[in-house]
């Protein structure tokens, strides 16, 4: 269902003679929603055709689209959609594959990392296992700049910021694509937001890259990890139940970093999948394919943004 006609109060009349007077809240491939209030508390799905539609007066849907929002979509559709698709032709995908093929085990490792630290399991005297939490610190650090430095080449990073400024008001629920659903909703929408309206300002590529390098390089990181070995032995009998240690903090920023680019690694291939001249399914809606992309790299950046500044926190305070 296209987005303008969420929320519209009519008339159905289905093929076997039935009519169902309602909102309309959306379709999927089973059939048509359709919400008997107007708060959308009482939603029935009707799996027949309808034949027929007619408009009627009534009261207007808590969950209609206002005519700002369908304006701002389709401006953004006409002004960064062909930028986008032509940007999008020359991406190098080797990068995003790259990172595809490797999170999973880097999210394991560094998932395993917090679990030694933070719980009651042995800690080596030797630092030898430790300090192989050093090699996916750094990796996700490599593979995150890689995927960077592709979209700022083919200028989605230029276009994506430009965008912000239009979709600075619109609710994520309208435009983030439904590979996004993976992540919990308020926290997405807080991602979506700080990249469109922003904490610091809108987000800007300058202060994601100056993140970046302050808590890149080897040696930087080297000491971080040894530090942060030695505070993990020597506070580990004196922590309360209830104290985030620097572990977990560590775990929780790196994490956030590697979710940030699966967001834009992911989104990227759910264009190269599906065609940037088709649509993207936004819960019962529908919206261009570019446009919810290019919402969904904003929104991505922005989680990486965040997972780097809680990074370079951690690393402060323990250097």
């Amino acid at each position: 269902m296209d987005i303008p006609r969420a929320g519209l109060y009519g008339r159905y009349q289905f093929e076997d003679g039935k009519i169902i007077v309602g909102w309309n809240f959306g379709e999927l491939p089973e059939g048509l929603l359709i919400s008997m209030d107007p708060d959308g508390n009482d939603v029935r799905l009707f799996k027949k055709r309808y034949t027929a539609w007619s408009s009627i007066e009534g009261p207007i849907a808590s969950f209609s689209v206002s005519e700002d929002t369908v304006k701002r979509l389709r401006e953004l559709e006409g002004s960064s959609g062909p930028a986008f698709k032509s940007a999008f032709r020359r991406l190098d995908l080797k990068p995003f594959q790259r990172f595809q093929d490797k999170s999973a085990d880097l999210t394991r490792k560094i998932c395993n990392f917090e679990n030694v630290i933070e719980r009651d399991l042995p800690i080596s005297d030797d630092e030898k296992w430790f300090k192989q939490a050093l090699y996916p610190t750094d990796e996700v650090l490599e593979l995150h700049r890689d995927v960077l430095d592709e979209l700022e080449r083919v200028d989605i990073i230029d276009i994506m910021t430009k965008a912000g400024d239009k979709l600075a008001n619109i609710p994520s629920r309208y435009v983030l694509p439904i590979v996004d659903a993976a992540n919990a909703a308020n926290e997405i929408d807080n991602d979506f937001h700080d990249w469109s309206e922003g904490r610091w300002g809108r987000w800007r590529i300058e202060r994601h890259r100056s993140l970046l390098d302050d808590v890149s390089g080897e040696t930087r990181t080297s000491r971080f990890m040894e530090m942060l070995y030695h505070r993990a032995k020597t506070r580990k009998k004196e922590r309360t139940s209830d104290q985030r240690g620097d572990g977990m903090r560590y775990a929780s920023a790196i994490l956030r970093v590697l979710g940030g680019t699966g967001l834009v690694t992911g989104n990227i291939g759910v264009a190269l999948a599906g065609g940037l001249t088709s649509v993207l399914t936004i819960g019962t809606t529908t919206i261009p394919t570019a446009v919810g992309v290019i919402a969904s790299v904003g929104t991505g950046v922005s989680q990486v943004s965040d997972g780097l500044e809680k990074l370079g926190m951690l690393q402060r305070d323990i250097l």
